[in-house]
Order: structure tokens, then C-alpha cells, then sequence
């Protein structure tokens, strides 16, 4: 398995980035990847976790509760971070408003997180799309439909002109080996239209396994995007009523 810095650097190569432009989407990316999975590994501890229940005060916790938590602890690791960490320079929003031409207040649609540097002549916006899957149908109507990674396709409201995006399936059972095979398969369903390509790279930080796709967008009259999909795991959920 190739590791990501190498695939994207490559990637974006291929779409006319120079190689400094390349080489600012990794380290960034990197960095916006580690910050997530530490966040994702505190949430995944039974003391946060019973935090996050008591706060949904005995209703099944859905995906809008897990990404509202993960921004929580993204902020929090930030701040323990020495003053000199690039950590501390990541930017991290939580159900971002969209820009789009003809949208604006409650119209507006919003993405689940944003982690954005303003550390380059030009910020760059690493915007991911969250969906918690149950089953593998939720795959095909939720995380690659029009609330998905449609959203990035829209052309209402595209959710990031930049190069580079990402999608975050929230799983709470088996294992995300399983779940990642699953949503290779559907991903595969969709090619060679919408979708380009699929392959699978490993995490600098952590070497975790994760699937990408360049996702074509004509439409918009954009470069493909490199759609960097992020499995990350939570308790099972009959744990919710023991700890309730």
C-alpha cells in the first residue's frame, strides 16, 4: 500500500499543481489527518464517549452528535499542543457555511468540517463530508448520494472548488478493514463515471488504511477532485443503553 503523501503528491501533479503548490496540500493534509484521528482515538475512550451520551440524554446518538464531539477534541488537543506545534495554525470549523451565488443564511447549505490553513499566499480548505453508516445500503443512499459525496459535485452549491476534499464514514460496528472493503465496492459501482478511480493508501501518522477516488467534475468546469475517505470507528452502540 502506497502511502498517501506519495499518491497525492503524484496526483496533483497530474493536474497541473506545481510542485510546491503539491508538496503544501501534503503537509498540510498530513497534519489536518493527524489532528482528526487523535481526536477520533479520544472520542473512542469510554469517558468521552459517556460524555457524548449523557449529552444525547438517552436518544440514539447520530452522526450531527460524533462530528460536534470530534470538533470538540480537535480544539482541545490544539490547545496542548506546545506553542510552536503547526497544529496550532489549523483552523477548524464545525457545519461551515457554503459559499454559493445564489444562497445565503438559513439557505445556505453547510459542511460537516473544515479544517483550513491561511499559512499560503492562497488558504487551502480540506472539506469533509460526514455520514454514519449502519448498514451497507446506508452507503448507496447516504454517503455517495446527493447529501454525500455529491455534495462536492453540485453544482448549487459545491462544497470545495479546491483539489483536494475529503469524506468521514462513521462505523460503530465490525471492523473498518470490513467497511472500507464496502465502500470500495460501491465506489467501484460508480466508476468510470462519476468516478475516475479508486485506490487505497496508508496514513503518514498512524498508518492507518484509507481509500481515495478522483471524482470528476466537468460540471463545474473543475480539475477531478482527490476525495481522501476516512473510516473511523466508535463503540458499539448496545453499549449506549448499558451506559444509559
Amino acid at each position: 500500500m502506497s502511502p498517501l503523501t506519495e499518491v497525492l503528491f503524484d496526483n496533483l501533479l497530474e493536474k497541473g499543481l506545481s510542485r510546491m503548490q503539491a508538496q503544501r496540500w501534503l503537509v498540510f493534509v498530513t497534519q489536518a489527518m493527524e489532528l482528526l484521528g487523535s481526536a477520533a482515538d479520544m472520542l473512542h475512550e469510554q469517558e468521552h464517549w459517556e460524555v457524548l451520551l449523557a449529552k444525547v440524554d438517552g436518544r440514539a446518538v447520530q452522526e450531527p452528535d460524533i462530528t460536534t464531539e470530534l470538533y470538540v477534541h480537535m480544539a482541545s488537543l490544539q490547545e496542548l499542543e506546545p506553542l510552536t506545534s503547526p497544529l496550532r495554525d489549523l483552523q477548524v470549523k464545525c457545519e461551515d457555511p457554503v459559499v454559493a451565488r445564489n444562497r445565503a443564511g438559513r439557505d445556505a447549505k453547510a459542511a460537516d468540517l473544515v479544517i483550513a490553513t491561511l499559512r499560503t499566499e492562497k488558504a487551502l480548505r480540506f472539506v469533509m463530508e460526514a455520514k454514519l453508516l449502519r448498514t451497507t445500503a446506508d452507503i448507496g443512499r447516504g454517503y455517495l448520494g446527493a447529501g454525500g459525496m455529491e455534495c462536492f459535485r453540485d453544482t448549487d452549491s459545491p462544497y470545495s472548488l479546491h483539489e483536494v476534499a475529503g469524506m468521514l464514514a462513521y462505523v460503530r460496528s465490525e471492523t473498518t478493514a470490513v467497511w472500507n472493503g464496502r465502500l470500495q465496492a460501491g465506489l467501484n459501482e460508480r466508476t468510470p463515471a462519476p468516478i475516475l478511480s479508486v485506490g487505497e493508501v496508508s496514513l503518514h501518522h498512524d498508518g492507518a488504511a484509507c481509500l481515495y477516488s478522483d471524482v470528476a467534475r466537468e460540471e463545474l468546469g473543475l480539475v477531478p477532485l482527490f476525495l481522501l475517505h476516512r473510516t473511523l470507528s466508535f463503540p458499539p452502540e448496545p453499549l449506549d443503553i448499558l451506559v444509559v
